[in-house]
């Protein structure tokens, strides 16, 4: 599956359906004013609106998340994963591109095995995978 365009908003909507959250608890846990707190969060949603970094380290504490689980420089389709992996290659070595391989594939076999349900797999991913490359 090729996950084009895979902005903040679209990541701030996943992370906040995985919490439970709707849009105006999440605008009212941020501290946005009541009247406006279900509309902020749509428009974060739908790209109308982007956050400043002081916003998205909020989002992050709110949703219990790695704030780098809202950024969008991940990638977002086939071209944009291999110049990843050739960038993080070239500056951390080809060990460490290895280990986040080994350590994602170890993660997919948990979750299709039944040991992680999708919901596990997916709080793993945006908390703080980096504690288990260590």
């Amino acid at each position: 599956m090729v996950m084009k365009g895979c902005t903040f908003g679209k990541r701030l909507r996943i992370l906040r359906k995985h919490r439970g959250l709707t849009q105006r608890e999440l605008g009212l846990e941020m501290g946005f004013p009541s009247p406006s707190a279900e509309i902020r969060i749509t428009q974060y949603e739908c790209s109308r609106r982007y956050p400043k970094q002081s916003v998205i380290e909020q989002f992050a504490k709110v949703l219990h998340v790695d704030p780098a689980a809202l950024l969008s420089n991940a990638a977002g389709n086939e071209d944009d994963l291999l110049q990843s992996l050739f960038w993080t290659e070239e500056i951390a070595g080809i060990e460490a591109v290895e280990a986040c391989l080994q350590y994602w594939r170890q993660l997919r076999e948990l979750r299709d095995y039944g040991a992680l349900t999708p919901e596990q797999y997916l709080e793993l991913k945006v908390t703080d995978p980096h504690i288990f490359l260590q």
